[in-house]
């Protein structure tokens, strides 16, 4: 478990020092708000795609589910947040900068939606294959006494 915890600590410090950096002049205010909703929206994404891939799987109890859902959806809110958090940053800062233009801009963030459906779509068959994964490491635990 420590070695989990210190796996996930560094996903999380990597999200947000890359999203910080990416988000370049903007006021350290506005970066620390982005953040903390950019992150909060990986989140509610990542509950969505686990609550969509369980669906089937049926758990030997509540608490396993708890444990389960937790630990997938902790690790995957940062990976998710580092997919898509620093290259909103950087864009949100070269509007900010009038690098690009707003239609630009729009354009990207379409791109970057098409994108992320595809790789949520791949990532809910993926803790689908996770979640199986796990049960079936639980019930050779459990035959083995």
């Amino acid at each position: 478990m420590p070695v989990i915890i210190i796996i996930i600590l560094a996903i999380f410090c990597v999200l947000i020092i890359g999203t910080w950096h990416y988000l370049g002049n903007i006021d350290k205010t506005k970066k620390i708000v982005f953040i903390v909703i950019g992150s909060f929206v990986s989140y509610l994404i990542t509950m969505l795609l686990f609550s969509i891939s369980k669906s089937g799987i049926t758990y030997p109890s509540d608490e396993i589910e708890q444990m389960v859902q937790n630990m997938i959806v902790i690790v995957f809110t940062g990976l998710n947040g580092i997919l898509m958090l620093p290259y909103l940053g950087r864009l949100w800062d070269k509007m900010s900068e009038e690098e690009i233009t707003k239609q630009q801009f729009q354009k990207r963030i379409c791109i970057l939606l098409i994108i992320a459906i595809i790789v949520f779509i791949l990532e809910s068959n993926y803790l689908n294959g996770v979640q199986i994964g796990i049960l079936e490491i639980y019930q050779k635990a459990i035959s083995k006494g």
